[in-house]
């Protein structure tokens, strides 16, 4: 049976994909975020290693990486308090734009300094 044939489905399947269609399946519809919080975790590794890398003895150094500490620590708390929908989505999205966005701020302080 097509998705044409369906009354439940008007739409039909999705072109280059199979019965049963997306829009049957819960688990492709509602993303958990989980994609979010690892690209935040992982941008935020990157800029600690970067920022160890130059030493923590200047004060943008240490305030950068307390910074992205918190951003990423906050996107794990998002991830494991806020139930999944729209809100959890925007808010893990939201941590990982300020990850580089902090970051870029960081190296022009720490440019600055020099």
């Amino acid at each position: 049976m097509s998705g044409h044939d369906d009354p439940e489905d008007p739409g039909g399947p999705l072109p280059g994909s199979d019965d049963p269609s997306v829009r049957r399946q819960p688990s492709l519809q509602r993303p958990k975020g989980t994609v979010w919080l690892v690209m935040t975790l992982v941008l935020a590794a990157l800029c600690l290693v970067f920022l160890i890398g130059l030493g923590l003895d200047g004060e943008p150094q240490r305030t950068g990486a307390i910074v992205v500490a918190g951003i990423a620590v906050g996107a794990v708390i998002v991830h494991r308090r806020v139930r999944p929908g729209d809100l959890r989505i925007r808010l893990l999205l939201s941590a990982s734009l300020l990850v580089p966005a902090a970051f870029a701020v960081i190296v022009i302080a720490v440019a600055a300094e020099l």
